[in-house]
């Protein structure tokens, strides 16, 4: 395991971590928390001590970034080329001088998951837009040797030879519904509903072009190999995950 993917894990596992008693800025595990700094005492916004705590517990070198404080963080990575472009797991999304989480998942299109403490007083998941609201990416020496973090993807087959027969379209619902129902036996267990690019009703007769989507390339060519085994011409392929595509507000920091 990376030592970026050790941060995030031991930052997934704190996940719900809240504070004792609501806005106080204490608590058990907080106090713990800003122990990994060397500022004293409790009671002060811990985000950057969330960060410190989860480096020093997954002995991933921080190369002197981490502090209290987001706009000394941001200062240090600033004066050590520190600050990177792609999203790494395990690197820090910081706000400077408001804000820092852990990257724990690169989800595509400029958005991040990211676990952070002292988000509306806990230690929460949040998704988040790269540069919004002026957000930088911070990663040590460690975690910018690593690949940037990939995008996730979904993988297909495609049957080459395959032409599924299409039935109709109909306007209504109700009208292809009725002669999906009035099909032969022997045509509906290869038949499906579907839609047109006209937005109109039909059904599709005959094996499916397009197999999927399977989460892991493993498991899409596990279906691959037996398919080319049975002699069919099928065609591997992947495209990018669709995710979601609005990221939080910052909400309560402090």
């Amino acid at each position: 395991m990376l030592l970026g993917e050790k941060v995030a894990k031991i930052a997934l596992g704190e996940v719900g971590v809240s504070e004792h008693p609501p806005g106080s800025n204490s608590g058990m595990k907080v106090r713990a928390y800003q122990m990994a700094t060397d500022l004293g005492g409790t009671g002060w916004p811990w985000c950057g001590a969330f960060v410190a705590w989860c480096y020093k517990m997954a002995h991933c070198p921080d190369d002197n970034l981490t502090s209290a404080s987001t706009a000394v963080t941001y200062d240090r990575a600033k004066s050590t080329g520190a600050i990177i472009q792609e999203p790494r797991v395990g690197a820090m999304i910081c706000w400077p001088g408001v804000h820092i989480g852990i990257i724990v998942e690169n989800l595509g299109g400029g958005l991040v998951r990211t676990v952070e403490g002292n988000s509306g007083d806990a230690v929460r998941v949040r998704t988040r837009r790269l540069g919004e609201n002026g957000s930088v990416i911070i990663a040590p020496l460690a975690i910018r040797k690593s690949r940037p973090a990939p995008a996730p993807r979904v993988y297909y087959i495609e049957r080459v030879d395959a032409k599924p027969r299409l039935l109709g379209p109909w306007r209504l619902k109700a009208s292809r519904d009725k002669a999906y129902g009035n099909l032969p036996q022997n045509l509906k267990r290869t038949a499906r509903k579907t839609r047109t690019q006209d937005n109109k009703y039909a059904i599709l007769v005959g094996p499916r072009k397009i197999l999927g989507p399977w989460a892991t390339k493993q498991q899409r060519d596990v279906a691959l190999k037996t398919l080319r085994a049975r002699g069919e011409n099928v065609r591997p392929y992947s495209k990018p995950k669709a995710t979601v595509n609005s990221a939080d507000s910052l909400g309560k920091t402090v």
